[in-house]
């Protein structure tokens, strides 16, 4: 990019990516989608079923989806993908939404997610597939009616939350870090509500560790972990 970009469309993408190993270098620039509205049904960055996409260095506000990589449960292609050094903003359901396998987002903040058309809001998502990396992020500020969660790995195996920081995630129920498919290890991170939530770390894989991880004023700090170790709850 060489300059901020702007739209007020409320369907479609502001960007579509449409080959592999492609790199979004926004150089310090903003993608900007606030124009569509709080009901915009428009996303940011988009992809499907690519490999080794790369989006770092810049700022997305005000999609649906600020950045959606989508690939298919079974069968798909999606992998390799790395987000990195991204300011989300205002991203009205999913801040970042990465599908496939073995893909890095780290060093990301996702700040002022929800207040769209839908009862739920996802700060970062990893989705299907193994090998997944979250690490190093700052999600501030998830807020819905229904549901809320900051940081997700779904159906995932072998994925790595690692040293990432949540806060104020905020709805009906809420998660800090939620986890579910095989094997994923949830350590070293700092969760930290203002008001009351639902669960700190809600670890639903097969086989999951929640290993140093400091988490505060949630009704249940950590559910479900299959190993719990050295974490600190206040």
């Amino acid at each position: 990019m060489k300059k901020d970009l702007a739209t007020s469309a409320t369907t479609g993408n502001a960007i579509t990516i449409n080959a592999n190993n492609v790199t979004i270098e926004m150089n310090g620039y903003k993608l900007g989608g606030l124009g569509g509205g709080v009901n915009t049904q428009a996303t940011g960055i988009s992809a499907y079923n690519r490999q080794n996409i790369t989006i770092r260095n810049g700022a997305i506000r005000g999609f649906l989806h600020n950045v959606k990589i989508e690939g298919p449960q079974i069968g798909g292609s999606s992998t390799g993908h790395l987000i990195e050094n991204v300011r989300s903003e205002s991203a009205r359901y999913v801040g970042l939404w990465i599908m496939g396998s073995h893909s890095v987002v780290k060093n990301n903040t996702v700040i002022l997610t929800g207040g769209g058309t839908l009862a739920s809001a996802y700060g970062i998502v990893v989705q299907f597939g193994e090998g997944h990396s979250v690490m190093n992020n700052i999600v501030n500020d998830v807020s819905e009616s229904n549901l809320a969660y900051g940081i997700t790995a779904s159906d995932t195996i072998g994925a790595v939350v690692e040293g990432n920081q949540v806060r104020d995630v905020a709805a009906s129920t809420s998660y800090g870090i939620f986890s579910s498919g095989e094997r994923n290890v949830i350590q070293r991170n700092t969760i930290i509500n203002f008001s009351a939530g639902t669960t700190g770390i809600d670890g639903q894989a097969t086989n999951d560790a929640c290993i140093g991880n400091a988490i505060t004023n949630f009704t249940a700090p950590l559910n479900g972990c299959s190993l719990s170790s050295g974490n600190l709850t206040f």
